[in-house]
């Protein structure tokens, strides 16, 4: 019988129950390069579903001297190295803030509660009658959900870390799990300023000059900028998708997913590299670990990470973005690569400018480093796999005005070869999208090539004004596979479009845009006049 697949199970001392026998790839050594490094604070950013939760859990386990973690280590990496001796070593403030979003009320409560819970090991010990005061202030506070008094609490983290060492006598280790997670959904929903120094106090005082941390980890997929929520933070080492530090424990290695499929008679074939595959951390390759592990249940390759979350701030990004970043967003998309400008340093929601807007994709994970310029200026940025190029798919529609899945009843009928369907798609979105009605046709037009470039890209070669015939085509799909037809459009702007349409597909003959192409072509002539629509068609 097959071990089990651990999908959506996030917690370490779960995933190596015996009772529940589940797969686990060995990221122990992780424990030894954080033993090994110099840092007092560490920060390290990831996307999503990458397993930050579990490797925080580990640490938990891994230190904790509350428990006894032995038997969750034997015959693990980490088991062979003299690091051992650190086993349930010290005491330790673990704080998991991944759910803590939504309104300002949902952000505060999940907070308090998560506070109190941190603060119930430390009430039973012995306290100074100063201290029992303080605890039984901050225990009102937290019980009575009075937000108003958050100012009690923003001390909390360095007090536990004070009355633990005071009982164990030994320094503490402070784990904060998706630090970021309630300033990311506060900016969303416009309330960052209101919380952020809340936070700032929160962190400040417990990873600050703080007598009692021994050290800490921090996780996260953004940097929130030290010069903000880490004001004076000098003990700082942030980890980013750009460096090498931890990058093999962070998603799945070439040789570790080859294995994990194996195991479930699954190949690593061309198609699961292509759909799955892509990410660079540092040097190192890595495949998406919650896409490979669905997909070893459902033997289906399907875009499974896509759907965890909403992209609901690199919208709203890209709805913001200035000329040059809507120029490298679209040859992104056509090209497959693009060289930006790129900040992981400072977060987009802090400094809203083109370096930390496409930090903010790279660090989502809608983006990896293709090739990593040392000057550090511009980097050479691709999308990783055919997974994200179809969460692209959203936010075309949106940041295009498009009404949900228009584009893709759209471009179905293009691969139906049903050009009256198309015609009816097509003359719908003229009548409900936005781009088509500000008279100039220039926007409509980069936002349907934009769609072609995620929704078509696997089965057509996308070309735009590029050098055809005799002269230069609006827009060429070229078929990648047999038994479906080319395209060329012709795209005309004015009053007459009747007139004007068939003038698109005379232009199509006479600059001869089809020479090169073999099999079945069909080609479009299309006039825009706000929101009128006229489309003429031939098959070659």
């Amino acid at each position: 019988m097959k071990k089990a697949l651990p999908i959506g199970v996030s917690d370490f001392e779960k995933i190596m129950d015996e009772k529940k026998g589940c797969y686990y790839v060995d990221k122990t050594l992780m424990i030894a390069e954080w033993l090994n490094s110099f840092a007092e604070v560490t920060l390290i950013t990831r996307p999503r579903r990458f397993g930050k939760t579990l490797n925080m859990t580990m640490l938990r386990e891994f230190f904790d001297i509350t428990k006894d973690s032995g038997k969750l280590f034997e015959g693990l990496k980490i088991s062979q190295t003299a690091h051992m001796q650190e086993l349930n070593s010290r005491p330790v403030i673990f704080l998991s803030f991944k759910d803590c979003k939504g309104s300002y009320e949902s952000v505060m409560a999940c907070m308090y509660k998560i506070l109190l819970r941190a603060l119930e090991p430390v009430l039973t010990n012995k306290a100074t009658e100063i201290e029992e005061k303080v605890l039984q202030r901050m225990v009102d506070v937290l019980l009575s959900f009075d937000f108003g008094q958050r100012a009690v609490l923003q001390d909390a983290i360095y007090t536990i870390s004070r009355l633990l060492y005071q009982h164990y006598h030994k320094k503490v280790i402070i784990l904060i799990d998706e630090y970021d997670t309630p300033m990311i959904s506060a900016y969303e929903q416009g309330y960052y300023e209101e919380i952020h120094d809340f936070f700032s106090s929160l962190y400040g005082s417990a990873l600050k000059d703080n007598p009692y941390l021994e050290r800490a980890m921090l996780t996260g997929i953004h940097r929130i900028a030290k010069e903000n929520i880490f004001s004076g933070l000098n003990n700082l080492d942030v980890c980013t998708v750009m460096d090498d530090q931890y990058s093999q424990y962070f998603g799945l290695m070439p040789e570790e997913t080859e294995t994990l499929l194996a195991y479930y008679e699954l190949p690593l074939d061309e198609s699961v590299q292509a759909m799955y595959d892509g990410y660079r951390f540092g040097r190192q390759e890595i495949y998406n670990p919650w896409s490979i592990l669905n997909y070893a249940r459902n033997k289906k390759k399907e875009p499974y990470w896509v759907n965890t979350a909403s992209n609901e701030l690199l919208v709203q990004a890209m709805l913001h973005a200035n000329q040059d970043v809507r120029e490298d967003f679209e040859l992104l998309l056509s090209e497959g690569d693009a060289r930006v400008p790129v900040d992981l340093q400072t977060s987009f929601f802090e400094l809203e400018q083109a370096a930390t807007l496409w930090g903010l994709f790279l660090n989502s994970g809608y983006l990896t480093i293709k090739m990593s310029s040392e000057s550090g200026e511009l980097q050479a940025v691709r999308i990783p796999n055919q997974e994200v190029m179809i969460s692209f798919r959203k936010i075309i529609e949106r940041y295009g005005g498009f009404q949900a899945d228009s584009l893709s009843r759209l471009f179905d009928a293009l691969q139906c070869k049903d050009i009256e369907r198309f015609k009816r798609s097509y003359e719908q979105i003229i009548l409900t999208c936005t781009s088509f009605h500000d008279g100039s046709g220039e926007n409509a037009y980069h936002m349907l090539f934009l769609g072609m470039c995620v929704y078509l890209s696997n089965s057509y070669e996308i070309q735009s004004n590029v050098e055809r015939g005799h002269g230069r085509a609006d827009i060429v799909l070229k078929v990648k596979r047999p038994g479906r037809a080319n395209y060329i459009f012709e795209f005309k702007q004015g009053e007459d479009v009747e007139r004007l349409a068939k003038e698109a597909m005379e232009q199509i003959h006479e600059k001869q845009y089809y020479a090169g192409l073999s099999g079945e072509t069909i080609l479009l002539g299309i006039a825009h006049n706000l929101k009128q629509c006229e489309i003429v068609s031939e098959v070659r």
